[in-house]
């Protein structure tokens, strides 16, 4: 029976191969980092090089325990270009890359006792160099490599994800524990007054590469921000989270076409579903921080105004509460569970360019002209809305924000400019919403509310009304309409 190389393997498990070939990348610099103090050969170079490559192909069938059946295929199917014992210490490698390494100490692993010091020592660097693309989107750079007398010191630069370094971190125990230079990993900052997804998506981006990569970073700030929430670290956790649930499902609306033969629809229904009860904590934090602001503007009753807020406090801890209950439920476990199965496995199985044959850059363009062009024709100037159209404008408005945002960094200027004109807007048209529905629920209520505090939130809204009409008008104007569609519309 003949033995598959690396790539046919890889390709006959449907292996995330953006995510495995960067992995082998990283592993690859790390290991000549530490080359001369270690004493490696180029076999074990070219070891380590294999099992990068193949760390995950276990993923698509056990995503809770793929390093051990990623391990169990590469025994079981023999790889071309190694010999036996070769294959086992990749495999060895591969068992170990994630979860608690002193556990799989505990299954036979397939090398002899005299290799598992190389094993480990060489699953120690596949480890780190996992954690420096925690976020999947290829992201991380090593800038530097440096041996000093208190160990390796590594520099690395990440653009797009930010929690590269730390989870990297998390996984460099077993490079503690076995190698003989301790391992300082150093987070460099990324560049100031750059679009938010730069480093994310690229000028020469296929489409299923953008697709892949802006997906996975929702995914994953979604999962970063659930935890966050949980330990209340901090009064954004939720606002962040929410965006990022959003953002994941504008992409999914953006390459509906691209993704139509996976279980997007139905995991835009979930995420739909899960957002109602996200938008109902949300809208109240944003209450309850505006009473609180909002004190010293409205006179003549101090204590009326304290009274609302404390109450509307309480309200708002409930709803915390309840949000929370959503987070821990096994429901939303397995909604990520299959988010995370639909990005490492339907996506890459899809097959790249068989999907689109251009560029995302030319995908994103077109989307980008016909929704601009298509809201404008249908609003007009945008006078006199009622706060129904008000309301369905900025949902409108949002989405086509969030494409913008995404293809940003394609863009150049324009693309920027054509972001901070509809952030304006849908932040304003936010605002007005936000009045809206306190006066109606203060309205049906049938609450006594504090002298003043209904003047202030109806001049709250007029102010946003002129921002967003401000902001309307300048992205109406024809002449810019004509230089953003012949950017966008650009081979």
């Amino acid at each position: 029976m003949r033995r598959l190389s690396e790539y046919e393997l890889s390709r006959k498990y449907a292996n995330e191969e953006g995510h495995a070939d960067h992995v082998r990348l990283i592993a690859l610099r790390l290991f000549d980092g530490l080359r001369t103090a270690v004493e490696w050969s180029a076999a074990e170079r070219r070891l380590l090089e294999a099992a990068g490559r193949l760390h995950d192909i276990g993923f698509e069938r056990d995503t809770e325990d793929h390093a051990l059946l990623s391990a169990e295929r590469v025994v079981r199917e023999g790889l071309a270009g190694f010999s036996a014992a070769g294959r086992d210490t990749i495999a060895g490698i591969i068992r170990l890359h994630a979860g608690p390494w002193r556990d799989a100490l505990g299954d036979p692993l397939p090398v002899p006792a005299a290799n598992r010091d190389r094993v480990l020592r060489l699953a120690a660097v596949l480890r780190v160099a996992d954690g420096l693309d925690h976020g999947h989107i290829q992201d991380a750079r090593i800038v530097s490599v440096k041996r000093t007398p208190a160990g390796l010191t590594v520099r690395v630069r990440s653009d797009g994800y930010g929690g590269n370094v730390e989870w990297a971190e998390g996984k460099a125990d077993l490079w503690q524990a076995v190698m003989p230079l301790p391992l300082r990993l150093v987070a460099v900052p990324a560049p100031q007054g750059k679009p938010l997804f730069y480093g994310v998506v690229r000028r020469e981006d296929g489409l299923m590469d953008a697709v892949r990569r802006i997906l996975y970073l929702q995914y994953r700030l979604m999962r970063d921000n659930r935890d966050r929430f949980l330990e209340d670290r901090g009064p954004e956790d939720l606002h962040d989270f929410r965006v990022a649930v959003n953002r994941f499902r504008a992409a999914l609306r953006l390459f509906r076409g691209a993704l139509r033969k996976t279980c997007a629809p139905e995991l835009d229904r979930r995420l739909r579903d899960f957002r109602r009860c996200l938008g109902a904590a949300r809208d109240q934090d944003v209450w309850v921080r505006y009473l609180e602001s909002v004190r010293a503007g409205v006179r003549g009753d101090a204590a009326g105004l304290a009274r609302l807020a404390s109450r509307e406090r309480a309200r708002y801890a409930a709803l915390r509460e309840a949000v929370g209950a959503v987070l821990r439920s096994e429901e939303y476990g397995s909604l990520m569970a299959d988010t995370g199965a639909f990005l490492r496995v339907e996506i890459p199985a899809l097959g790249g360019d068989a999907v689109y044959d251009g560029g995302f850059r030319t995908f994103a363009g077109a989307k980008l002209a016909r929704r601009y062009r298509k809201i404008w024709r249908r609003y007009g100037k945008a006078r006199n809305l009622s706060v129904k159209e008000a309301h369905a404008l900025r949902g409108q408005l949002r989405r086509l924000r969030y494409w913008a945002e995404f293809a940003a960094p394609v863009f150049g200027r324009t693309g920027e400019g054509l972001v901070a004109g509809l952030k304006s807007m849908t932040g304003a048209l936010g605002k007005a919403h936000d009045v809206d529905v306190w006066l109606e629920g203060a309205q049906a209520a049938s609450v006594p509310r504090p002298t003043g505090l209904d003047d202030a939130l109806r001049r709250r809204r007029r102010s946003a009304m002129r921002t967003f009409r401000r902001a309307w008008d300048d992205l109406g104007d024809p002449s810019r309409q004509k230089r953003v569609k012949r950017v966008l519309t650009a081979g």
